[in-house]
């Protein structure tokens, strides 16, 4: 597939005539109409919402679609459109709901041989995951043997886990993790153990040959709620890519877009060279006033 500069993304809704009616919909659960043509007969409408770009499409042959908006008000539930669009209104950040404990004795032995990395199932970024307890004690407590066959660069992204509690554990060779708000990228070593608080950002950014680490987190019973801001621009290499970047930010202190800051980098093409791409401002955001430059 040829490189595309994309710049922007958009649902497209199946609708039946009359399209005023799958408006009147929308518009009353807050989104806005940007465009609807013809106007005479209108067939096509575009409409911003919460983050989201909807296409609503008379006589197009997409499926009716599930969106779920997250919400800090309000009764959680799900109502259909009438194009059969399913809106389902979630809480943004539900309680944490801990499973209750179902104790039983637990031996995972670890395989040997040329096949033991079989044992081994895909997981996030190309890591490779052991399941040590199969049954999660009642859904309570999961704990992972990682491994990363090959070192070097990680294809890791900023991500963050919603849980009560999380242990890493370095059991072989090194790998190194950039911390929402805890300055330089840590690493960690064999025997080291790093105590993760729930929801801080993190991103893999390096590990050594067949690295391996223990991980146990006790994860609660509930669906996850709203995601949180990017850490910084793919490109932005300060702290999570351990670079300075050139023509993105002046990050020679290497700090992070702050929480709720609503900069953005605008899809680009892989092709396009980091030189040529810039992180989108907010001009609301003291991070971005001071670290960024103005988007020309």
């Amino acid at each position: 597939m040829s490189a595309h500069t994309v710049e922007s993304a958009q649902v497209v809704l199946p609708c039946g005539e009359p399209i005023s009616a799958t408006i009147e919909f929308f518009t009353g659960i807050g989104f806005k109409v940007r465009t609807i043509v013809p106007a005479d007969h209108p067939r096509m409408a575009v409409l911003e919402g919460h983050g989201l770009t909807v296409r609503l499409e008379v006589g197009t042959e997409a499926p009716p679609a599930h969106l779920r908006l997250l919400v800090s008000a309000g009764e959680p539930g799900t109502v259909t459109a009438p194009n059969g669009t399913i809106i389902e209104f979630a809480t943004a950040n539900p309680p944490l709901q801990v499973p209750p404990l179902v104790e039983e004795f637990v031996v995972t032995r670890m395989p040997t041989g040329d096949g033991a990395d079989d044992s081994f199932g895909e997981g996030r970024a190309g890591m490779r995951y052991r399941d040590l307890i199969p049954s999660r004690l009642g859904g309570r407590f999961i704990a992972s043997h990682i491994l990363i066959p090959q070192g070097g660069p990680v294809g890791d992204y900023v991500h963050f886990h919603n849980i009560r509690f999380q242990m890493i554990y370095c059991y072989r060779g090194w790998v190194k993790v950039a911390y929402e708000d805890q300055g330089e990228p840590m690493l960690l070593q064999e025997g080291d153990c790093f105590l993760q608080p729930s929801t801080i950002r993190h991103r893999v950014l390096e590990a050594s040959d067949r690295m391996q680490v223990i991980e146990i987190g006790c994860r609660p019973n509930t669906r996850p709620g709203a995601t949180r801001p990017p850490l910084c621009p793919p490109a932005c290499r300060c702290r999570i890519a351990g670079t300075v970047p050139t023509a993105t930010a002046s990050c020679s202190t290497r700090r992070l877009p702050p929480r709720g800051c609503r900069g953005a980098w605008p899809a680009t093409s892989t092709a396009t060279p980091a030189s040529a791409r810039r992180w989108m401002a907010w001009p609301g955001c003291g991070w971005c006033v001071r670290w960024v430059r103005p988007r020309r």
